[in-house]
């Protein structure tokens, strides 16, 4: 597999076991040696921000930088710097001892200098995977920023904190997806077994290998597909009267879709370098779409001010004016699609308490 850049956060807060038990000290700097060591193995980069003790960077570089035999072939280790503001970025040269031990190794220091803690989503938007075992307040924000960018995230919940926070919210869905077992995330956080960091290496691959595998909507589909909508629906506007029954629901369906469009639009106006999920884009059609029909039978129940009586307004030629009310309808809810799903639960309840009383 292509090499990845993982970034790796987090910190343990349970009580290491003490010395002489029979499952050993220091489990949570064994772990992460295990996984420096295998992502050393399949030749991937690391990125790390913090050389503190109290957190897994340090121990992640060293087995990283303990194989010999690949040291000189690693991509070069990349050392976040930047506004004295992090917790994590101090002036001072970082792993600087490490620096001495291991002379053959690369590092490649870059500044993510920025208001805190928004200078990370920077850091974030650089990396393929994000790697967070235990942790806390840092690991937080880095799995928020996470979800916010659509990036894979591999929680080691073994140590608690953010990551079993992160776990439990989407081990479910994971599980099933990645088609792996996930023991090496989950096990107890003692039991250090051979080969428990290649089997964490082994999802970070998969998880990464499933995002890519996803369809991105890209700027000239979503520039095509306006186009076409709105050219039918100035066909759809200007032939209708003729078939009108017909022309109503593609006339919803016209406005529901551009609407979604227009919503992916301004989402990458705003964020240039977020990826359109094809998935996401084609739940959000539906919903659109669905919404636009529900609106319009509030408009049929409720009448409306340009149309009374529906039927009896098209007959008489007012097609023009009920074709723009159900248009407008149609965009609002698919454009201001959160607002629209909460309206429409709230006027769907009404109507069904009224219908039953």
């Amino acid at each position: 597999m292509k090499a990845l850049r993982v970034l790796v956060t987090g910190s343990s807060l349970l009580q290491e076991p003490k010395s002489g038990d029979a499952i050993g000290s220091n489990t949570l700097h064994k772990f992460c040696g295990d996984v420096g060591k295998a992502l050393a193995k399949h030749g991937h980069q690391l990125v790390l921000l913090s050389d503190a003790p109290q957190h897994v960077d340090l121990y992640v570089l060293h087995g990283y930088l303990s194989e010999p035999t690949r040291r000189g072939a690693l991509p070069a280790v990349r050392v976040s710097y930047g506004s004295v503001t992090d917790t994590e970025n101090r002036t001072a040269l970082k792993f600087a001892p490490e620096r001495q031990e291991f002379a053959g190794a690369r590092f490649d220091d870059f500044n993510a200098e920025g208001d805190y803690p928004f200078n990370r989503v920077g850091i974030v938007r650089d990396v393929d995977v994000v790697v967070v075992i235990g942790g806390s307040d840092g690991a937080a924000q880095f799995v928020e920023i996470s979800y916010a960018l659509d990036k894979p995230i591999i929680p080691v919940p073994a140590f608690r904190g953010v990551a079993e926070m992160a776990w439990s919210k989407i081990s479910r869905d994971q599980k099933r997806m990645w088609g792996r077992s996930t023991k090496a995330l989950e096990h107890f956080y003692g039991d250090i077994y051979e080969g428990r960091g290649e089997e964490v290496v082994d999802l970070i691959e998969r998880v990464v290998q499933l995002s890519r595998r996803e369809a991105k909507i890209t700027i000239p589909l979503l520039l095509g597909t306006e186009i076409v909508t709105l050219l039918a629906w100035f066909f759809m506007f200007t032939r209708g009267r003729d078939f009108a029954a017909l022309a109503m629901p593609l006339l919803i369906v016209m406005m529901g879709v551009f609407g979604i469009v227009l919503r992916s639009l301004v989402r990458l106006f705003r964020d240039p370098m977020r990826d359109e999920s094809a998935r996401t884009f084609a739940i959000e059609i539906g919903l659109g779409v669905g919404l636009g029909v529900v609106y319009y039978l509030f408009f049929r129940l409720g009448g409306s001010s340009i149309a009374p009586d529906l039927d009896q307004s098209l007959k008489a030629g007012r097609f023009d004016s009920v074709a723009l009310v159900v248009s407008v309808l149609a965009l609002g809810a698919s454009f201001m699609l959160e607002q629209a799903v909460a309206q429409a639960s709230r006027r769907l309840a009404e109507v069904t308490e009224t219908t039953h009383r």
